[in-house]
C-alpha cells in the first residue's frame, strides 16, 4: 500500500512522444495541396518574392524547395519550448491578430511531417545571423526521451556565404522537404506536378495574387504564377454581380443580431432566429439595431464595421470552359481560401451561380468551424452559421438562371441590350424564334430610370421594386392599351365564382353547380366558340403589337407608376405613353364572375408577393397561410386537369405536406407553354386566395 501511495504521489504524465504526433499528423487527411498551402501562408502576405522548385527522381517527387524574402526570417529560433517557432505547440501573439493568416501555430510543421521524412530550414534572422536546422523524422521517432524527440537532429549557426549557397535572396528563409512519402502523389500527379501546384496556388491565393500583382512574384520552377481574372468583374458577369454586407450586433441576453445590407437595393434585413428567415427592417427598428453594441470588437472589413461580405454573380454568359460553380459559396479569410459551403439544391438553375464570402475575424471563424488545417465547412449549428447559410441561399436563388422562367428572360434581355454575346444554348427558347424588339432598349432604359427615382423617394418595399421590373419588361415586349381594347372577352378553363359569396369560404363546388344551372346544355357549344375566338384574338394582338411598337420608337416616354400594389393584384402601370399592362380582368357569366389573370401576373404573385407575405408571418399564422396557399395551388393544378368537381380534403393535406415550392413547380409545369401576357388557368382561385390572405 505504501509503495502504491508513493508511486501515485510522484508520477509524471509528461508530454507525448514525437512518434504519436507523426502518426496523428499523417492520418489527418493532409494532402500535397494542403501542405504546400501551409508552407506558403506566411510568405504570401509578408514577402515580395517566392520561389518553388520540385526535384523528380525515378518518376517520383523527391524534394520540394520553397524560398522567400521575408525580412527577419524565423524570429525566436533560439527560444525555448512553445516560444520557438518550430515547436509543434508554438504560441505567438500574432495568432490572435486578425491581419495574420496563422492561427494555431502548427501548420508548417504538420505540413512537413505529412509530406516527407526530412525537413531542412535555412534562415536569416533580424541582426543578420544565419541558422540551419534539420529534422529527420525517422531518427527522431527512435529517440528514447519524449521531450528530446521533438528536437532537430542537426542544428548549426552558418555563415552568410553558406546561407547564400542554399538561398537566392538577400533575406528570408529556405524550406526543403525531402524523401517525399510515396502516398503523397500518384504517378500521374508527378507527371503533371507543375499544373497541380499552379492550380492549387491559384485556387487558394487567387485574390491575393490579384491584389498584390505588382508587389508579389511567385515562381514555380522558374515560371511566374499569375492570378486568374475574377468573374465578379468580368464584362459578361459584372452586370449581374450583387453584394450583401453583414454586420453583427449584440442583442438581448448577449445573442447575436445579424443585419444584412443589400448594396444594390440599399435595403436592410434582419435574420430572425425563430423562423430562420430574413425580414426587412427600416425606420425606427433599423435605427435601434444600429444603436446596439457590436458583437465583435476587431476584424472589421470597412469603417462601417462590416464583419462578412458575400458577393455573387451569374456566369451563364461566359464563353470559356471553366468549371461550373453550382451555387457553391467559397470562403476567404484575408484573401486566402478556407473552404466552401456547397449548394444542397438539385436545381440546375444554380449551376452558373458563383459566390464568395470574405471575412477576417478569427474569433468568428472559430464559431463558423475553423480548424488547424485552415478548413471551414460550416457544419456547426449556431445562429451565425444559420444566418450566413440563409443569406447565401437567398442570394443564389436571386441569381439562378432557368431559361424557362420570366426572370431568365429579363436577365437575357439585360445582357442582350448591354452588348453581351450570349451562347446559343443559353438563349431562352422564347427568343430563339422571336428576337427582342431592338426598338425597346431606349424605352426600357427611360422607364427604369424614372421608376427607380419614384420608388426611391417613396421608400417602397422590395416587392414594389420587383413589380416595377415586371411592368417595365411587359411594357417593352407586349401590346399597348389600344390593343387590349380590341381584344374581346377571353375564355379560360377557370372556376366561375358566384357574385356576392363571402370571400374565404370554400364555395367552389356551389359556384360550379349554380353556373352549371345557368349555362346548362350550352356549355359545349360555348367552348367551341371560345376556341375560335381565342385564335382570332391572338392574331389581332400580334398585328397590333408590331404596329404599336413601330409607332412609339421615336416618341419620348413619360412614366408614372401609381398605386403599384393596389386593389386585388400587384401591378397596374398607368400612362406609359398610352401603353399599359392590365391587372386581372373580370367577365360576367350568368350570375357568376370569372377572373382572368395573365401568366406574368400569376408568376408575380407566386414568386414575389406570396414569399414576401411568408416572411412577414410566423408561428401558427405562417402554418395556416402555408396550408391555404398549397390548397390554392392544388385547386389551380386541378383546374388545368379539368377535375374541378373532385375536391377531396386529403388532396389539400397532401399539397400542404409537399410544400409551397413543390406545388408552385407543379403548377408552373402546367403553364410552361403559355406566354407572359396570355391568360392562364387558376386565376379565379388565385384571386380569391390573394384577396383573403395577401391584400392589406
Amino acid at each position: 500500500m505504501t509503495t502504491v501511495t508513493t508511486q501515485f504521489n510522484n508520477f509524471h504524465i509528461g508530454c507525448q512522444h514525437i512518434r504519436s504526433k507523426i502518426k496523428q499528423t499523417r492520418n489527418n487527411n493532409y494532402t500535397f495541396e494542403t501542405a504546400i498551402n501551409e508552407l506558403l501562408d506566411h510568405p504570401v502576405l509578408k514577402g515580395a518574392h517566392i520561389s518553388i522548385e520540385t526535384t523528380i527522381m525515378d518518376n517520383m517527387l523527391y524534394k520540394l524547395t520553397i524560398e522567400d524574402d521575408c525580412v527577419g526570417g524565423f524570429s525566436g529560433i533560439t527560444g525555448e519550448g512553445e516560444n520557438n517557432p518550430f515547436n509543434l505547440g508554438h504560441v505567438d501573439e500574432e495568432h490572435d491578430n486578425d491581419e495574420v493568416i496563422s492561427e494555431f501555430g502548427t501548420g508548417m510543421k504538420q505540413a512537413a511531417i505529412s509530406t516527407g521524412n526530412k525537413f531542412t530550414v535555412y534562415t536569416k534572422v533580424k541582426g543578420g545571423m544565419c541558422f540551419r536546422l534539420c529534422f529527420e523524422f525517422p531518427v527522431m521517432m527512435k529517440e528514447t526521451t519524449a521531450n528530446k524527440s521533438f528536437d532537430p537532429t542537426e542544428r548549426e549557426i552558418i555563415s552568410d556565404e553558406v546561407y547564400r549557397k542554399f538561398h537566392r535572396f538577400e533575406e528570408g528563409s529556405t524550406l526543403i522537404v525531402e524523401e517525399i512519402l510515396p502516398h503523397v502523389l500518384s504517378m500521374s500527379s508527378v507527371k503533371n506536378i507543375d499544373n497541380e501546384i499552379r492550380n492549387s496556388i491559384q485556387k487558394t491565393y487567387n485574390k491575393i495574387l490579384l491584389a498584390k500583382k505588382d508587389s508579389l512574384e511567385i515562381l514555380l520552377n522558374g515560371k511566374k504564377i499569375l492570378g486568374r481574372e475574377s468573374v465578379f468583374t468580368h464584362p459578361n458577369c459584372a452586370l449581374f454581380t450583387e453584394g450583401r454586407l453583414v454586420t453583427i450586433f449584440r442583442g438581448k441576453d448577449d445573442r447575436p443580431v445579424v443585419l444584412e445590407h443589400d448594396t444594390r437595393k440599399n435595403n436592410y434585413r434582419k435574420y430572425k432566429t425563430d423562423t430562420g428567415r430574413l425580414c426587412q427592417v427600416k425606420g425606427a427598428e433599423l435605427k435601434n439595431i444600429k444603436g446596439l453594441d457590436h458583437y465583435f470588437q476587431t476584424g472589421y472589413l470597412d469603417d462601417k464595421k462590416t464583419m462578412v461580405e458575400i458577393i455573387g454573380t451569374g456566369t451563364q454568359f461566359l464563353e470559356d470552359n471553366r468549371k461550373l460553380p453550382k451555387g457553391e459559396l467559397m470562403i476567404y479569410k484575408l484573401g486566402r481560401l478556407h473552404g466552401s459551403i456547397p449548394d444542397d439544391s438539385s436545381n440546375g438553375a444554380k449551376n452558373y451561380v458563383e459566390m464568395e464570402m470574405n471575412y477576417k475575424n478569427k474569433e468568428m471563424g472559430q464559431i463558423f468551424g475553423s480548424n488547424y488545417n485552415k478548413t471551414i465547412n460550416f457544419n456547426r449549428d449556431n445562429e451565425l452559421t444559420k444566418a450566413i447559410k440563409q443569406i447565401k441561399n437567398e442570394l443564389a436563388g436571386s441569381l439562378a438562371y432557368d431559361t424557362s422562367t420570366t426572370k431568365a428572360w429579363k436577365i437575357y434581355e439585360k445582357a442582350f441590350n448591354s452588348g453581351i454575346k450570349v451562347p446559343q444554348h443559353k438563349i431562352p427558347e422564347k427568343y430563339k424564334t422571336k428576337p427582342i424588339p431592338e426598338a425597346s432598349e431606349e424605352v426600357v432604359d427611360e422607364v427604369v430610370d424614372e421608376v427607380v427615382d419614384e420608388v426611391s423617394e417613396e421608400a417602397s418595399e422590395e416587392v414594389v421594386d420587383e413589380v416595377v421590373d415586371e411592368v417595365v419588361d411587359e411594357v417593352s415586349e407586349e401590346a399597348s392599351e389600344e390593343v387590349d381594347e380590341e381584344v374581346d372577352e377571353e375564355v379560360d378553363e377557370e372556376v366561375v365564382e358566384e357574385v356576392g359569396e363571402e370571400v374565404g369560404e370554400e364555395v367552389v363546388e356551389e359556384v360550379v353547380e349554380e353556373v352549371g344551372e345557368e349555362v346548362g346544355e350550352d356549355e359545349d357549344e360555348d367552348e367551341d366558340e371560345d376556341e375560335d375566338e381565342d385564335e382570332d384574338e391572338d392574331e389581332v394582338v400580334e398585328e397590333n403589337v408590331e404596329e404599336k411598337l413601330d409607332e412609339k420608337v421615336e416618341e419620348e416616354v413619360e412614366e408614372e407608376v401609381d398605386d403599384v400594389v393596389k386593389g386585388s393584384i400587384a401591378a397596374k402601370a398607368k400612362s406609359v405613353n398610352n401603353m399599359k399592362v392590365d391587372g386581372p380582368t373580370h367577365r360576367n357569366i350568368g350570375v357568376g364572375v370569372q377572373t382572368l389573370h395573365t401568366k406574368a401576373n400569376v408568376e408575380l404573385i407566386l414568386d414575389k408577393v406570396i414569399p414576401k407575405r411568408m416572411y412577414e408571418l410566423e408561428g401558427e399564422k405562417l402554418k395556416h397561410f402555408m396550408y391555404e396557399v398549397c390548397k390554392c395551388l392544388e385547386d389551380m393544378c386541378m383546374e388545368k386537369l379539368n377535375r374541378q368537381e373532385c375536391r377531396l380534403r386529403h388532396h389539400y393535406d397532401m399539397a400542404y405536406q409537399c410544400g409551397f415550392d413543390f406545388m408552385k413547380r407543379q403548377y408552373y409545369a402546367l403553364i410552361k407553354n403559355n406566354q407572359p401576357l396570355e391568360k392562364v388557368v387558376g386565376g379565379s382561385t388565385l384571386e380569391k386566395f390573394f384577396v383573403l390572405f395577401c391584400a392589406n
